[in-house]
This record gives structure tokens, C-alpha cells and sequence, in this order.
């Protein structure tokens, strides 16, 4: 097979559809019903093997995965809030090519979605992938898949304000449910400004904002840098161009009183390879 035509990655549009519905004329802002979430197709990659091995197991034409169709899908909340993805009660329902061949993988005690999904657009968007060790048929011409997507979603943001504290290694913050550990502040390792670096258990998901109390009531964003995670434990990096000074109280808003939503999805993503 020639190699060119070994594999396909194909985007597509995302579609966002909400309808807002006026159900009283005293208070219709209040009255009106929130935006459903809804699901879509993003992209698609088919791995096709294009060679095999000194051991005769297939070189396939993207590497670094086993996964023969990999499909990416979307779940839009126009209204934000998308705190959480529950890998293990979201199903799939359906999940086969265009002349009827299931992609399915037989057997397998594995859920089709993939590890790594992703919170993007402040909770306004969650990707998420499908896969299957089983390639489309020759002459396919598209994907179909249709299952639930369980996510949990937050309408509402609360803000929670630590008491002043030093900033120095062992100091704890501790702002509402959110308790962090500060492991270091000190100039930053990227350039101009300041780190802070923190160790937490919290879920960093509900997290909308953090600032910096100064002792003068100024707030100071803290910009998040990177984050590490090592089994249930979380590392954060947040950064500034101000100098904070020796102590400081930290404020976090945060998604408050998520609720968990069902989402249905049912797409179809053309192949185009020939």
C-alpha cells in the first residue's frame, strides 16, 4: 500500500446548537432555559499499516498509538462550566463504518474512550477521543458512532478567600474546599516576574480564577504556568510580574454546585481516503 494514501486525519466543523426558551414575561431573563450541551464530531485519523517489522508485526502509518480509527468528538456548554468526563459510565452504543463493519473491539474489557480528555474555553468545551484496534473496511467512506457522554457541569461560581499567610515552603492555604501546600515563591525560571509554586489534592478542574491578596487589599492574577500530576497529587505553578512581597491571602473562584448532564451523540466522520 502506498504510503501516501496509508492514512487520513480529516477535520471538521464543530457545531454548537442552543436554543433559549422565554417561559414567563414578569422575569424573563431569570425564565429563560439554560443551553443543553451537545456533542460533535472534530476529526478522525485511520492508521493503515504501511510496512512490517524485522518481527513481522505491522509498522503503522501514524506512530506512537495502536489504535487503527481514532475518533475526536466535542462537548460544547455554551454557558461554560464543564468541570469533569466520566470515562467509565459514558458509552458507546454504536461504532462501525459506512458498509456495516464493526469497530468494536471483540472482547475487549476496555471502554472505547481514551484516556487524556480535555477541559478547554473555561468549561465551554470537552475533548475527548474513541478508539478501536479495528481499521475501516476498503471503500468505506465514513465513521459512525452514537453513545452517552456523562460530564459534570457548574452554572454557578463562588469565590473563596484564604487568611493571609507567609509565602514560604510549608505555608498551607486554605480558601474554601481548596487546600494547597506552597512548596516555593521565588523569581521566575522563565523570565521577568515571580512563581509560586503549590501542592495540592484539589480537583484544579472547578478552578476559574486565582489572585494574590496583597496586605494594601490590591489583587494580583496569578497566571497558571504549567501543572504536574503524580498519581493523586498535583503540582501547580502559577506566575506574575509582581512581587508579592512575604505574605499575601489567595483568592480562588471556582465552579460551584456541579451537576452531572448526559449528553447523546450520534456522528458521522467521512473518511476521504481513496
Amino acid at each position: 500500500m502506498n504510503a501516501l494514501r496509508a492514512a487520513t486525519f480529516v477535520l471538521l466543523p464543530t457545531l454548537s446548537l442552543a436554543a433559549v426558551v422565554i417561559t414567563g414575561s414578569i422575569r424573563p431573563l431569570q425564565a429563560a432555559a439554560r443551553a443543553l450541551p451537545t456533542a460533535s464530531a472534530a476529526g478522525i485519523m485511520v492508521n493503515h499499516p504501511i510496512a512490517e517489522d524485522e518481527n513481522g508485526m505491522p509498522s503503522l502509518a501514524f506512530q506512537g498509538t495502536l489504535a487503527r480509527t481514532r475518533v475526536a468528538l466535542v462537548v460544547d456548554s455554551p454557558e461554560g462550566g464543564i468541570i469533569g468526563f466520566d470515562r467509565d459510565t459514558s458509552k458507546v452504543t454504536r461504532f462501525e463504518d459506512s458498509t456495516g463493519k464493526s469497530l468494536v473491539d471483540p472482547g475487549s474489557p476496555f471502554s472505547p474512550f481514551t484516556y487524556g480528555s480535555r477541559i478547554v474555553q473555561d468549561g465551554r468545551r470537552l475533548a475527548l477521543e474513541i478508539e478501536s484496534q479495528q481499521a475501516p473496511a476498503p471503500g468505506a467512506s465514513s465513521v459512525l458512532a452514537s453513545g452517552t457522554i456523562d460530564v459534570s457541569i457548574a452554572h454557578e461560581k463562588q469565590t473563596h478567600l484564604s487568611p493571609p499567610m507567609y509565602l514560604e515552603a510549608g505555608s498551607a492555604i486554605e480558601a474554601g474546599p481548596f487546600q494547597m501546600t506552597i512548596q516555593a515563591f521565588e523569581p521566575s525560571t522563565w523570565g521577568d516576574g515571580f512563581e509560586l509554586r503549590v501542592g495540592t489534592n484539589s480537583a484544579l478542574t472547578e478552578i476559574t480564577r486565582i489572585a494574590a491578596v496583597l496586605e494594601d487589599g490590591r489583587r494580583i492574577p496569578l497566571e497558571r504556568r504549567s501543572t504536574m500530576s503524580f498519581n493523586d497529587a498535583t503540582e501547580l505553578t502559577l506566575s506574575c510580574e509582581t512581587d508579592l512581597g512575604t505574605r499575601a491571602a489567595i483568592e480562588i473562584e471556582a465552579w460551584d454546585n456541579p451537576r452531572r448532564r448526559t449528553v447523546p451523540f450520534k456522528i458521522e466522520a467521512r473518511v476521504g481516503l481513496k
